[in-house]
């Protein structure tokens, strides 16, 4: 091939990444625009002594120099009924059919502080129960109601009614 050619798909290739850069931007100064009018149209319902006390709020905010957060450490988190525990997440893929993933996110409300070694359990146990049932056996809003008991049976067994609750966050099967 001639040099001639050679450079005419490098020119054709850079004019490719020129476009798509400039997607990139027109995306990015549209999404900038869309969210400063949504913002400017929430501002407009508000009532005149809501909207300067909201506005100040957010400049001293914006301008302090300490941050802080509105969230509180979900290991530690207390209520009234007991203590919220977050456990690992769990993704593995079933025995049955390997190509199906699942990702599994579950929370305890126990009565009271569980040692680690109890929470490392549960997670176990959780994840070779997961890995033994098939995809056909949690599939449609009826299975999803078995499994969801069969965890609450398994937990309450392994920590000897420590966990009054079981709370499933997260439940996604690629």
């Amino acid at each position: 091939m001639s040099y001639y050619g050679e450079n005419q798909d490098n020119i054709k290739s850079n004019q490719y990444y020129q476009r798509f850069i400039m997607k990139i931007i027109v995306l990015t100064a549209t999404g900038i625009f869309c969210g400063w009018l949504g913002g400017f149209a929430i501002l407009s319902f508000l009532p005149d002594t809501e909207k300067k006390s909201s506005i100040l709020l957010f400049l001293q905010n914006l301008y302090s120099q300490k941050t802080s957060s509105n969230h509180t450490n979900m290991s530690e988190s207390s209520q009234d009924n007991g203590h919220l525990l977050p456990l690992k997440p769990i993704i593995t893929n079933f025995d049955s059919s390997p190509e199906h993933w699942l990702r599994l996110d579950i929370s305890l409300i126990c009565k009271d502080i569980p040692k680690m070694d109890l929470l490392e359990t549960l997670h176990q146990d959780i994840m070779a129960y997961v890995r033994t049932i098939s995809i056909d056996q949690i599939k449609g809003p009826q299975g999803f109601r078995y499994l969801r008991e069969d965890l609450k049976e398994r937990i309450n067994w392994r920590s000897k009614d420590l966990v009054s609750r079981v709370i499933l966050r997260t439940f996604i099967v690629v």
